[in-house]
């Protein structure tokens, strides 16, 4: 074949390049060869004879080049090979988008009327039809599987995943991008559900073999996003900041690590806002938004993902008006994309209700909660975060209408909730269990309202929440019903604790809560004949006027 290659006539050579890859397809396969049709044999003998010196010269060379040229072509074969496999998957990907929108076949088209939900089952039962080609069946599965999470269809999503990263392991091998992306899609779903021990260990998973993944960045700033985003969930804001502080400052180079890196500083903001650390959160959040429109434009949903990161740290620095007006923006672009009816649309709903409600805004928070608590329910089930925030705000509109039976029934739902999906020392299960207190107390059960409020201050007291806002109104409200119990020297600890988190606050909307908390200590100071804190709590009022 060397020889044909070389031969000094065209005649006598191969008439393309295509014709010598054959003659090496023949060669693999043990088939006979089209070059001994030229007795090049007899030719290169006769040429030895009569050229024995230089030949023999030049015969390390010769066996070089003619090694280099089968090696090359070879890897030639190699390359049309995967091109002609690629394009047959392509083919196959295009032939599943036109079968499962009905083909040539009108009758068979989907209706007008059909969701994206039945178009992605329909997809479904298609890329079930592809097991001769498992690889682009693997594909298939992924893409499926992460629009059925991003539908809300976690069962769904989870079952596509699974069978997707089966496949394409098998295929392609543990540290390939597609199953790396494969066990990040899965632990998000499992993050969505609240499922957080699991979550973590297929995060763990993507980023092992992220690390494998040759000449590929992005899947290793992905893999670590999605982990520092389940551990930020989960509460362990610090571990993710550690861990995605290095990813951050690294620089994204085109557009597919400039997506990771979104997710990265995404992750990051949840985790620094989770840790008290709310000017850089929003600094943060300001960098993933300034990527994302440059990569998608100003109308994407993640772009209501990012407002949304940044009302919440407005919310929580008491910049209650500023967060409301961002909130009403999530929930225009969430409506316009996803739906009135969906989770990601409910959710956003919910967060503004809560926003609405603690604003004394009730009547205009009522109507957007209508359904919402439905939507969860038949999205997550029973016992599900999602589920716990709303019945915990339809608590609290209804507590603020003076229907405590009904306020009552949805706090112990939201708490039954939350504790079966994050356990009972989480700061959202603490969240519930002050609001709860706070009802009963109204109603004069400051046992049990104490019961909860003491569990809620611990739990605030074990975690980063400890030092924040909603610590220390869980602090002041124990101390006021531990005053009406008659437990004065308990009482002063936490309403002196309560207002130090307050008085540092800068926020108008924090004004009237420690006004009140100052007039709390005075009144208990005076019951417990201290006058000498009296005087200096009074000092201190007056020295920052």
């Amino acid at each position: 074949m060397a020889a044909k290659a070389r031969a000094e006539s065209a005649v006598d050579r191969y008439g393309s390049v295509d014709a010598l890859i054959r003659d090496l397809e023949r060669f693999e396969q043990g088939r006979p060869l089209e070059a001994r049709g030229n007795h090049w044999g007899y030719r290169a003998g006769r040429f030895v004879r009569r050229n024995w010196r230089l030949v023999s010269s030049l015969a390390a060379l010769a066996a070089l080049a003619a090694g280099l040229t089968v090696y090359f072509t070879l890897g030639l074969i190699r390359a049309r090979r995967a091109a002609v496999m690629a394009e047959a998957r392509t083919e196959l990907e295009q032939q599943f988008l036109l079968d499962m929108f009905g083909g040539a076949d009108k009758d068979a088209a989907p209706s007008r009327g059909l969701g994206a939900t039945e178009l992605l089952d329909r997809a479904a039962e298609e890329a079930g039809a592809l097991g001769a080609e498992p690889e682009t069946q693997g594909q298939l599965y992924l893409t499926l599987g992460s629009a059925y999470r991003k539908l809300g269809e976690l069962d769904k999503a989870e079952k596509a995943l699974r069978a997707s990263i089966g496949r394409l392991r098998a295929m392609a091998g543990a540290r390939d991008a597609r199953v790396v992306e494969g066990w990040n899609e899965l632990a998000l779903v499992n993050e969505e559900r609240a499922h957080f021990g699991e979550a973590e260990r297929e995060a763990r998973e993507a980023v092992k073999a992220s690390a494998g993944v040759a000449g590929d960045e992005a899947a290793s700033i992905r893999a670590q996003a999605v982990l520092g985003r389940v551990w930020a969930d989960e509460g362990k804001s610090e571990d993710a900041i550690r861990l995605l502080e290095p990813v951050v400052k690294g620089r994204a180079e085109g557009d597919q690590q400039r997506r990771a890196m979104i997710d990265a500083l995404r992750s990051m903001a949840r985790a620094q806002q989770d840790a008290n650390h709310y000017q850089d959160s929003q600094d943060t959040v300001r960098r993933a938004m300034e990527l994302t429109r440059r990569i998608y434009g100003g109308r994407h949903p993640l772009i209501g993902e990012e407002l949304s990161d940044l009302a919440s740290a407005e919310a929580t620095l008491g910049r209650l008006s500023e967060a409301e007006a961002l909130y009403r923006q999530v929930l225009e672009i969430s409506k316009n994309w996803y739906g009135a009816s969906h989770p990601e649309t409910a959710i956003t709903a919910n967060i503004l209700a809560m926003v609405l409600v603690q604003e004394g805004k009730v009547s205009e928070a009522e109507p957007l909660m209508k359904g919402v608590l439905d939507v969860q329910e038949k999205n997550f089930g029973m016992n599900h975060p999602y589920v716990a925030a709303a019945a915990d705000t339809l608590g609290r509109i209804a507590m603020s209408r003076g229907e405590r039976g009904e306020a009552g029934k949805y706090f112990e739902q939201a708490l039954n909730s939350d504790r079966a999906a994050l356990g009972e020392k989480n700061h959202q299960t603490a969240v519930v269990e002050a609001h709860w207190a706070q009802l009963l107390a109204s109603e004069g059960d400051y046992t049990r309202a104490e019961a909860l409020l003491r569990a809620a201050v611990k739990t605030l007291a074990a975690g980063a929440k400890e030092g924040n806002v909603s610590s220390g109104m869980v602090r002041l409200a124990l101390g006021r019903v531990q005053v009406k119990e008659g437990k004065r020297r308990e009482a002063e600890a936490n309403l002196e604790a309560g207002y130090r988190t307050l008085a540092v606050q800068t926020a108008p909307a924090y004004e009237r809560a420690r006004a009140q908390a100052k007039r709390d200590l005075l009144e208990l100071y005076a019951a417990l004949g201290e006058s000498a804190k009296a005087m200096a709590l009074n000092a201190t009022e007056a020295s920052k006027h």
